[in-house]
């Protein structure tokens, strides 16, 4: 049988050596769920908000040991890690109490009807959702996903990553508690059983957040079966600071969303691009703010920095920073504690901690800047270029193939607001960095990925449309 195993990034520990899922694991799990799906399907919202609420308390209650489990498989500090959870119960605890009037059927009285036609639109589950699911966020991207596909009618295959399979052990423990069966599943299967199990006639859907590659991967399996799909995919997020912005907020909230979960997420400040007569201000405060970040014991509460979430990442890692220098000064360069990472060490070859860097851009040549259009960074880099007016700095913006979030700093709201609009982004945050939220649509354009997590869309997206007229003789 084949097995993967589990390690600690931070101390390089072996944790667990888990089995795959076979093809006939697989096909049970489809077939039990399909039988669920038949039950679930058939009640109201309302009733899936109360079958699925006291979850939300059984994940409450088992807080700590998730956030123990997230900081031991990933390395995140554990001060993050029980943030993400709590911003993940707070969020769930909104979708299982909130309606949602976009699942009600809605009446529609078209310009020819008499008074003895009428018109409903349904919005019906598809049925089994598979769900491929990240490290990085690996209980927040799981359940944003898990509870709108469920609330909707649907049931849900979660694959979570291989970095982090004890958080979706521990949701598949958790919802298998409440009182309809058969409505969640989480497996983890090679990927070469991934084009047949979206082929199968008893699943509707498939969620992924990753990779581009992944992502393309997928949406092609989906597109071929007739499938829906929905990818949060890369990201570049450029943080575009003007020349009245407010500099010292500005490099906090830029050194935050940059060195948060130790530079890896989607929607992580990875460029910076600063109007050129407030660019040494603004890097001399983003260099304080670094400096104000800290290694030691990810299980230390004022711990700020881990590792990388696998070893296998360090590589990567050095060989973009290499290609960078060829176009890049590097301004700030701060390298792990050696006697922090030593004493955590119990097997040094498997740590994954890298420095932090700023690198500001000094050739900006054609071959650099098609290296980026396609390149994320997902370590604790920041790249920061400078411009020399608005036009200039829009165009650097949108030059990426990526199309998730994005920033604009600027004391001139309504100036922010229409530069805003002109970014080539899901979502744009104007002086802050992007967040996702459960009250609003997340996703992204370009490579960044098709359709929309959260928010009324997320309720929708993995539901089919069925209209019902109607025609009185009497």
């Amino acid at each position: 049988m084949a097995t993967f195993k589990t390690y600690n990034p931070a101390t390089g520990k072996f944790l667990h050596e888990y089995p795959f899922a076979t093809a006939t694991d697989v096909s049970k799990a489809l077939e039990n769920l399909h039988l669920g799906f038949k039950r679930w399907s058939t009640l109201s919202f309302a009733e899936r908000q109360k079958v699925l609420r006291p979850a939300v308390g059984l994940f409450n209650q088992a807080k700590d040991e998730l956030a123990k489990m997230i900081t031991e498989e990933m390395g995140k500090p554990y001060a993050q890690s029980l943030s993400e959870i709590d911003k993940s119960l707070q969020s769930l605890e909104y979708m299982c109490t909130a309606p949602c009037p976009e699942l009600d059927v809605k009446p529609v009285k078209t310009f020819s009807d008499s008074e003895k036609v009428s018109h409903q639109i349904y919005h019906k589950p598809k049925g089994v959702i598979l769900g491929v699911m990240p490290w990085n966020f690996p209980f927040w991207q799981s359940v944003r996903m898990i509870f709108p596909a469920l609330l909707a009618g649907n049931t849900v295959l979660l694959k979570h990553s291989e970095n982090t399979p004890s958080t979706g052990n521990l949701i598949k423990r958790i919802i298998s508690q409440v009182e309809v069966k058969n409505i969640f599943d989480h497996l983890i299967f090679d990927h070469s059983l991934t084009e047949s199990i979206i082929a199968d006639s008893r699943v509707g859907g498939v969620s992924l957040t990753g990779s581009v590659k992944a992502g393309y991967l997928l949406s092609e399996y989906a597109g071929k079966y007739m499938k829906r799909g929905v990818f949060e995919l890369g990201g570049s997020d450029a943080h575009l600071v003007l020349s009245d912005a407010n500099i010292e907020k500005s490099a906090f909230n830029i050194a935050k969303s940059r060195l948060q979960n130790t530079g890896q997420s989607c929607i992580a400040a990875k460029r910076v691009v600063v109007d050129q007569k407030v660019s040494k201000a603004l890097i001399d405060q983003l260099i304080i703010n670094f400096d104000k970040y800290v290694w030691g014991d990810v299980l230390d509460k004022n711990t700020t920095l881990g590792p990388l979430a696998s070893v296998r990442f360090k590589p990567e890692d050095e060989a973009r920073l290499a290609y960078a220098k060829n176009f890049c000064e590097v301004v700030y360069e701060r390298q792990p504690d050696e006697n922090i990472v030593k004493s955590l060490g119990v097997e040094p070859s498997r740590q994954a901690f890298v420095p932090i860097r700023i690198l500001k851009v000094r050739k900006l040549t054609d071959e650099f800047l098609k290296y980026l259009k396609t390149t994320e960074f997902f370590s604790p880099t920041l790249l920061v270029f400078e411009v020399n007016n608005l036009e200039e700095g829009l165009n650097l913006v949108n030059h990426t193939n990526f199309g998730l979030g994005g920033s604009v700093y600027s004391e001139s709201i309504q100036h922010a607001q229409e530069v805003a609009l002109r970014f080539e982004s899901g979502f744009v945050a104007i002086n802050d960095a992007v967040a996702s939220n459960a009250m609003l649509p997340f996703g992204g354009v370009k490579s960044s990925g098709i359709g929309r997590e959260l928010g009324a869309h997320g309720f929708t997206e993995f539901t089919d449309i069925q209209v019902v007229s109607t025609t009185r003789f009497t």
